[in-house]
């Protein structure tokens, strides 16, 4: 009876046994490729390694600079600074060549009568009383001095002096045009146009002031060889020879009363 009691008796279940938890392995660690070692000839070229590059100051913030500017600059002055001038030139521009400085009696009306009889341009004139203690003009390009006469300074002019031994020559466009215009101003025909041995077609008058001029225009440019030639020919003892032209325009004349 025992026995099947026993085997009536119901077996008791068996718990479940919980499935056990595999602990997962450690992740391999990956491996570190080291760098190959480089050759000798590889560290050779390889450049040597910059040195270390400093660190930038640090600016000061913008307030700050404008702070210490406006402390440093000193005030500024109202008025401006007037320029330095420049250092004079020893030799003006415009007198780079010799510069005649005439004396006449009435120099206002000599300065009219070189407008009309050369187109002189004035250029200024400096009122002495009732005299003009200087004035410059131009013709073409050459500038020209003139003033009236001042006898106790010896400051002549040609009327004073009885004539003049100077003669101012003056190379012109058209030297027929031009001899014409200064005679019809009131000039005095000393030797006529005419063409000279040397290449020059020139003539020769005195102004109504007593001043000589030689007005010219190159019209042969004539070897020198050349030229002694025709001066040799011209001037020759021989009185038979033909006189073309005098031999310069130098030479003084009495001036007109």
């Amino acid at each position: 009876m025992a026995a099947r009691a026993k085997s009536k008796a119901r077996p008791k279940a068996k718990a479940k046994a919980r499935p056990k938890l595999k602990a997962k392995a450690p992740a391999k660690a990956k491996s570190v490729k080291r760098a190959p070692k480089p050759s000798k000839k590889a560290a050779a070229k390889r450049p040597a390694p910059a040195a270390a590059k400093r660190a930038p100051a640090r600016k000061a913030p913008a307030k700050t600079k404008a702070k210490t500017k406006a402390k440093a600059a000193p005030p500024k002055s109202k008025a401006k600074a007037a320029p330095r001038p420049s250092k004079p030139k020893p030799i003006p521009d415009n007198r780079r060549s010799a510069t005649p400085y005439l004396a006449v009696r009435d120099c206002a009306a000599a300065l009219e009568f070189y407008s009309r009889a050369f187109d002189a341009l004035e250029l200024m004139r400096m009122p002495h009383g009732d005299k003009i203690g200087h004035a410059e003009f131009k013709i073409g390009d050459a500038s020209i001095m003139i003033s009236d006469e001042y006898p106790d300074m010896d400051v002549l002019s040609p009327h004073a002096l009885g004539g003049s031994p100077v003669t101012i020559h003056l190379y012109v466009q058209d030297v027929d045009t031009l001899f014409a215009q200064a005679v019809a101003a009131g000039a005095r025909v000393l030797r006529p146009v005419a063409d000279q041995f040397y290449g020059d077609r020139a003539g020769r008058l005195v102004d109504p002031f007593g001043h000589v001029w030689f007005l010219a225009t190159n019209k042969e440019d004539v070897p020198f060889a050349e030229m002694m030639a025709r001066a040799a020919k011209l001037f020759s003892p021989d009185p038979a020879a033909p006189k073309e032209a005098e031999a310069s325009g130098a030479g003084g004349t009495t001036p007109p009363d």
